[in-house]
């Protein structure tokens, strides 16, 4: 079985969930004019723009996460992330982590979208042996 693909990432103190469904990469993909373009959007000398874009990012991601759990959990529902709690939430790691989380998350939801489980019969109980 397939499983969305979820990303942890620690914001002071406490774990969130970055879900890559595809919902999510397809506003990212609308946001940023398809998902081959978005390393191109973070190309800039404008560091705190490329923040800005990372962070978006991330809230997106994030809401998708507790969006899947409130779907799921009637009970007990999470709160969505605003751009504004993750900025004073979140510290100052290079933008390189913060990419390489997105890079790990997109490829993987990719990759995991396109698993598959191949088992090969023995020839002696192949029924075409």
């Amino acid at each position: 079985m397939v499983k969305n693909y979820i990303v942890k990432v620690d914001f002071d103190g406490v774990e969130y969930e970055l879900l890559f469904t595809t919902a999510a990469l397809k506003i990212i993909s609308e946001k940023f004019g398809g998902l081959d373009k978005i390393a191109d959007a973070f190309r800039t000398d404008d560091s705190s723009k490329a923040l800005e874009k990372l962070e978006e990012i991330f809230v997106i991601l994030e809401n998708q996460a507790s969006l899947h759990h409130n779907k799921r959990n009637s009970a007990y529902r999470r709160e969505l992330l605003s751009l504004e709690q993750l900025q004073i939430m979140s510290d100052t790691l290079p933008l390189n982590f913060y990419m390489k989380c997105l890079q790990d998350g997109i490829l993987g939801s990719f990759n995991k979208g396109t698993e598959r489980e191949v088992k090969s019969e023995d020839a002696e109980n192949s029924k075409n042996a």
